[in-house]
């Protein structure tokens, strides 16, 4: 409970009777009032104070839930001021989540009536706000499941990028624009950002790695590795003996592709003999118990490791703006040199990929423009008013539907 009341000398001193307390306060014969009100209270910086209580109390309530692991914590801000927030740093799904309007505040009496209709509503709001929070979770469970494939994805689309660049001779510095060049430095750090990131990120593979650790014990963990284990070092030894056999050296090569070849052998039969060991812990891992077990503590690990799943998250999505950016602009570079060939302004020469990919901007800028001209004529349409319609209107406005 919240008292705008202030501990005087005399409180500090000996309480007051909780009767008492309340009771106007005495400046004369401070033992026959209660305390005082605090004069921040009632001025115009109130809500400047309530604020920061709020904000005292929220980290009360932070550190206790952090103490005990609790994956939750309070913000004493707005929900305006957190929605903006949310947009500043670009989560949207939090920007989602945070825009809406906030609980009208009923008081004890009326709360505790469950048939009045300001409760009912605001307990169908809380519903739906929950609902929403479900919503968000999944989508982030969706985010941490396929980020890999959405980073790959823009790396593969970046690759893209820097051969366009290197056909269209845009990697030259003669070249590029101040913007251009500026962007392909935004774009080669953002890439060194998410590699970067990708080192120390905990993966979904690898938080049930982590998870598998804390359940089986140490011979089964071994066992269950081993096919991972034994394959990495099969692959290795054919990569050495392919670089051996490409070199074409002397009969000792010979000798040594010969013991890599039997080691080889080898890490296939010790496979093969421990195939059955595994099957057994795999099907030890695949009951429904353990299962939920490694699915638990693989979402611990992964909670744990919010932050960083929400920065990586944060970095494949500004690597592609970035490259947007970066081909809106490189269209413009490539457009104004082709431009200036057609019109002879120009001794550059192009290949046919040029002039096809300029024509392709121009018929798609084309296309562009019909869209919004034929979205604009459907608007006008709307807007007509047709003969009928100017009759009907007529009749109701002025003759008050008589015919």
């Amino acid at each position: 409970m919240f008292s705008e009341r202030e501990i005087d000398d005399l409180e500090r001193l000996s309480e007051r009777p909780a009767e008492l307390f309340f009771h106007r306060a005495n400046s004369k014969h401070p033992e026959r009032g209660g305390c005082p009100k605090a004069a921040k209270w009632n001025d115009k910086n109130r809500a400047k104070h309530l604020c920061e209580m709020r904000r005292d109390f929220a980290e009360i309530q932070n550190a206790v839930l952090q103490k005990y692991g609790i994956d939750a914590s309070v913000d004493h801000r707005s929900l305006k001021a957190q929605y903006n927030d949310a947009l500043k740093k670009g989560d949207l799904d939090a920007a989602l989540l945070l825009n809406r309007l906030p609980e009208k505040h009923l008081g004890p009496a009326l709360a505790a009536d469950k048939n009045n209709p300001n409760v009912i509503d605001i307990m169908e709001y809380r519903a739906y706000k929950f609902k929403r929070s479900n919503l968000a979770q999944m989508i982030d469970q969706m985010k941490l499941e396929h980020a890999a494939e959405f980073a790959q994805e823009s790396k593969d689309n970046l690759h893209k990028s820097l051969i366009d660049q290197e056909l269209h001779g845009l990697d030259d510095a003669g070249n590029s624009t101040p913007e251009l060049l500026a962007l392909k430095d935004t774009v080669s750090k953002d890439y060194q950002s998410l590699v970067a990131m990708e080192k120390i990120l905990i993966t979904k593979e690898k938080a049930m790695e982590l998870a598998m650790e804390h359940i089986l014990p140490a011979p089964e963990l071994t066992i269950i590795q081993a096919p991972k284990n034994l394959t990495q070092k099969q692959d290795e030894l054919k990569a050495l003996r392919t670089s051996l056999l490409e070199t074409n050296d002397s009969a000792a090569s010979d000798e040594i592709v010969r013991a890599i070849t039997d080691d080889i052998l080898h890490q296939k039969a010790l496979a093969e003999y421990i195939a059955p060991k595994v099957q057994e812990v795999e099907d030890k891992l695949s009951s429904p118990k353990i299962q939920k077990q490694l699915n638990d503590i693989a979402k611990d690990i992964i909670r744990a490791d919010k932050f960083q799943q929400r920065e990586y998250w944060n970095l494949i999505q500004k690597l592609n703006q970035d490259m947007q950016l970066l081909q809106d602009e490189m269209d413009k570079a490539i457009i104004h040199h082709v431009s200036a060939f057609l019109a002879g302004k120009s001794d550059i020469t192009f290949s046919t990929k040029d002039i096809k990919h300029y024509l392709d901007s121009e018929v798609h800028s084309l296309k562009k423009a019909i869209q919004v001209k034929s979205s604009e004529l459907e608007q006008l349409k709307k807007r007509l008013i047709t003969p009928e319609r100017a009759n009907l209107i007529a009749h109701s406005r002025y003759l008050k539907g008589a015919d």
